[in-house]
């Protein structure tokens, strides 16, 4: 039987088929349910599925995977302890799965000291000690977030499309985006500075981010959930 590998994010859904190293996505638009009944790839398979949608959305999506021919449908959760990793939440239940599985994929990898971040519709943080000791994380707006928090409370007409390159802004679309990534960037450099081991990078503005960070400290990881539910059978 075919197994199917499914991330649900907050505006993302990507799958990966089987053994295959190939990854493919697509924007949900907050309709995850929609997207998922349309794909192709679930007929006849077994679907492992991690979503941040919430509980509530589980059976909506477990029939939209039946819909497109699932023989099978199961949901990550969140757990105590897996394979040496301890999280570090008194309630393990309210750390995101996405969190939970981007540290078991790299802590069955390494086996030693990491820091995971994934950068999308929140700035994630979380550090992971050499006995697989979840020290605990960090949670921010991501870069769009941030921007929306400012511009939409000014009086000017604006956009979001301002490009952020690391330098002072000159216009204040260019000011609020250099100063989403200023931020950004000074809570990953931080947390590389103050915690041992590699640190890996995730999320869609991964790539905005990356070219800011030390490229010796740091490297981008744009699967890591996918791969931590690959880890969850093995």
């Amino acid at each position: 039987m075919s197994r199917v590998l499914i991330d649900i994010g907050n505006t993302r859904l990507k799958w990966r088929a089987g053994d295959a190293a190939a990854v493919a996505w697509h924007a949900h638009d907050g309709d995850p349910v929609t997207a998922l009944r349309t794909l192709p790839a679930l007929a006849g398979a077994e679907v492992l599925i991690a979503q941040v949608m919430g509980a509530t959305t589980r059976d909506a999506l477990r029939a939209a995977a039946a819909a497109a021919g699932a023989s099978a449908v199961r949901f990550a959760d969140t757990e105590a302890e897996r394979d040496g990793l301890r999280i570090a939440y008194d309630d393990p239940a309210r750390l995101g799965v996405d969190r939970f599985l981007a540290m078991l994929a790299l802590w069955r990898e390494l086996r030693g000291p990491f820091l995971v971040a994934s950068a999308g519709t929140a700035l994630t943080v979380d550090i992971v000690d050499a006995e697989g000791r979840h020290l605990g994380g960090y949670i921010a707006p991501g870069l769009h977030a941030m921007r929306s928090a400012v511009l939409d409370r000014t009086r000017f007409p604006h956009a979001f499309d301002a490009p952020a390159d690391g330098r002072p802004g000159t216009s204040t679309e260019g000011c609020v985006a250099e100063a989403a990534l200023a931020a950004s960037l000074g809570l990953l450099e931080r947390c590389r500075r103050d915690h041992d081991g590699p640190a890996f990078l995730s999320g869609g503005d991964a790539a905005t981010l990356l070219p800011h960070l030390d490229p010796t400290a740091w490297q981008t990881r744009e699967h890591v959930v996918l791969d931590g539910l690959a880890a969850l059978d093995a």
